[in-house]
């Protein structure tokens, strides 16, 4: 039988944290299912539910690690991600929910490729309420390689939608510093590695948009020189063609130039530009958009 970890952070997830327990647990899977709950010294109820779960199925169980302070996010993110015994991981944030046969599908896949490390699929965008507000948030889907990835600059791929063959990395901590504000990105890249990704058009999660979450307080210009980090980090690591990591790094200084120009800071804005474009990175068609995005918000700031 295959052990499957299923990584969930949590904070102040009161009102979500149930539906994503009962919708990892309602999976039909034969593979034994652990879920190890990270949670980071939340301030509501998040704690006393957790405690009240009952996990039915025999071979699903429940560890939950209560942190007495709050440590954040990359921190959490590492903590529980030594608990990891099983040949396939998981990543689902505490606010997010698994659609039914997700598992298993994503699961037959692995099994049947040995070649292939990430398997991820379509995902809905529901609110706070759980209602649906997007039936398919992802218009292209990655396949291929980490190239891939680069070249799509991150894009057509989300969290909520990952299982991955575990990397058997043993210190999560070197690659992501607790300071990082963002964790599936290296998780993803580097779970994946030299191997292949798999996409499906199924829609098999539900991502939920809720203020409080970690990519709506983060600002973006913290977000992105995060990102720019961890794709950097891949360098060492021989993962991909220099080009397309150029290309992801570029993307990510013109969406930093984007959001100072909405600050009014112009200088700032034109050395991101200056930056992205001694890449000299590929021509991408997630580049571009990115490109005619800032022309777009250039244009707005010029008219207000």
């Amino acid at each position: 039988m295959n052990k499957v970890n299923v990584v969930t952070l949590t904070y102040n997830h009161e009102k979500y944290i149930a539906k994503c327990i009962n919708s990892i647990v309602e999976q039909d899977t034969d593979a034994e299912v652990e879920i190890l709950v990270g949670n980071d010294c939340s301030t509501d109820c998040t704690k006393d539910i957790l405690e009240k779960i009952e996990i039915a199925p025999d071979n699903f169980s429940m560890k939950v690690f209560n942190h007495s302070q709050n440590l954040g996010v990359a921190q959490n993110f590492c903590k529980l991600m030594e608990e990891v015994t099983g040949e396939y991981i998981v990543f689902l944030d505490g606010d997010d929910f698994m659609l039914p046969g997700k598992l298993s599908t994503q699961l037959d896949i692995l099994k049947k490729n040995p070649e292939v490390n990430l398997v991820h699929h379509n995902v809905c965008e529901v609110n706070e309420d759980g209602v649906v507000t997007k039936q398919r948030r992802i218009k292209k889907g990655v396949a291929g390689s980490i190239n891939d990835i680069f070249k799509a600059c991150q894009s057509g791929i989300q969290s909520c939608s990952i299982v991955v063959r575990n990397p058997y990395i043993k210190d999560w901590s070197v690659i992501v510093p607790k300071d990082s504000k963002i964790v599936d990105l290296p998780f993803l890249l580097h779970s994946l590695g030299k191997g292949k990704v798999f996409y499906l058009n199924d829609v098999l999660s539900a991502y939920r948009v809720i203020d409080s979450s970690i990519t709506r307080t983060t600002s973006v210009l913290t977000f992105e020189k995060n990102t720019r980090f961890h794709v950097r980090q891949t360098i060492d690591f021989g993962y991909a063609k220099r080009s397309f990591i150029n290309t992801s790094l570029a993307a990510s200084y013109i969406r930093s130039a984007s959001a100072e120009i909405v600050n009014k800071k112009l200088k700032l804005a034109s050395i991101y530009v200056w930056r992205a474009l001694r890449l000299l990175p590929y021509p991408s068609n997630e580049l571009l958009r990115t490109l005619l995005n800032l022309i777009k918000v250039v244009i707005k700031s010029a008219k207000s």
